[in-house]
């Protein structure tokens, strides 16, 4: 009938295990052959993102009713994670896109935390909230690459030959032409 279908985001909150025909909607294969295909569901960081996503809405709705305030602060997190870097994806000024992956790098940071702190307290599975925090891992090593990346970011600047101390910068650099 041409209905939109619910964004993946609200796909999840409305269940925490979406059937596999929801999840086959928002697929990139499916999403590039209807000609849905956004810059961010190209990157493979995005992905891992919304995986981190759907785990951390099923640990929140696992927890119990009186820590409502730390399964939305989960929440919060992993969806803030996933927004950064679809907006840093979205940007052409290469400035505004590494600040976008930065702070989807923060969000990734908050939401390990608040996965830690859930585990410290009993109140998350321990072997999904395992696999969570690997994946976040994974994702901070990911947004490092693309904040640092020439094509995105801010180059790093060259190691010394000797491995040591900070490179040497000449001070009467030659022109460049």
């Amino acid at each position: 009938e041409g209905a939109l279908a619910l964004p993946f985001a609200l796909a999840l909150r409305a269940s925490a295990n979406p059937l596999p025909a929801q999840r086959a909607m928002y697929s990139p294969r499916r999403a590039a052959h209807v000609g849905l295909m956004f810059e961010h569901q190209r990157l493979k960081v995005y992905g891992k993102a919304e995986e981190v996503l759907h785990i951390c809405a099923g640990l929140s709705d696992a927890m119990p009713r009186k820590w409502i305030d730390m399964a939305e602060q989960l929440r919060r997190a992993a969806l803030s994670v996933t927004l950064n870097i679809a907006e840093g994806a979205g940007e052409s000024n290469r400035a505004d896109k590494v600040r976008f992956y930065r702070y989807a790098r923060r969000s990734s940071s908050e939401c390990a935390a608040a996965i830690s702190s859930s585990v410290a307290l009993g109140l998350t599975d321990k072997a999904k909230s395992k696999r969570a925090l690997a994946l976040l891992q994974e994702i901070n090593a990911m947004l490092t690459a693309l904040i640092t990346s020439p094509r995105t970011g801010v180059p790093t600047p060259p190691v010394p030959a000797s491995g040591k101390g900070s490179p040497s910068i000449p001070s009467n650099p030659s022109p460049v032409g």
